[in-house]
């Protein structure tokens, strides 16, 4: 069902030449860190891009907003047939997290937790992916600084 309305809305972005450029990215950024109590939802509104009304609009029809549009759309609304690049860039991280996992306890549980939640980028937008790792940076300091406090401590018994 999420890949026939990627697809449907794939169809769609091509005929009628609309994309988003990454206003997406941008608007999700916005959408889940810019707390509205705090700001003010007009400030938060008017920071956000608007371009992609009619999209959004579109894959709101097409979901009902209880399915989703997946990744490949995302990619694809984006920057049309080279959508693929967001992709790219996300498997050289990968890689290069990975090469450095080999010498790292630390890189080698990032690496493990960006694979696992890979798969929320594809099946549900690539946002996600982002918002993902505020977890991981939450976990991973406070284990840091956790571990690296009990070892100082041992240190000077």
């Amino acid at each position: 069902m999420d890949l026939g309305n990627c697809a449907i809305l794939m169809d769609e972005c091509y005929r009628t030449s609309e994309y988003n450029y990454g206003m997406f990215l941008w608007n999700g950024f916005v959408f889940n860190y810019i707390p509205k109590r705090i700001v003010g939802e007009e400030f938060k509104e008017s920071i956000m891009f608007s371009g992609d009304a009619s999209l959004r609009s579109k894959a709101k029809y097409v979901t009902h907003d209880i399915t989703c549009t997946t990744g490949y759309f995302d990619a694809y609304s984006s920057f049309w047939y080279f959508g693929f690049i967001l992709f790219w860039l996300l498997g050289y991280a990968f890689q290069y997290i990975k090469s450095k996992s080999t010498a790292s306890l630390f890189y080698e549980m990032i690496f493990l937790f960006a694979l696992v939640n890979s798969s929320v980028g594809m099946t549900h937008g690539l946002q996600l992916i982002v918002a993902k790792f505020e977890f991981v940076a939450l976990l991973f300091l406070g284990l840091f600084f956790t571990l690296n406090y009990v070892k100082i401590k041992y240190k000077q018994i």
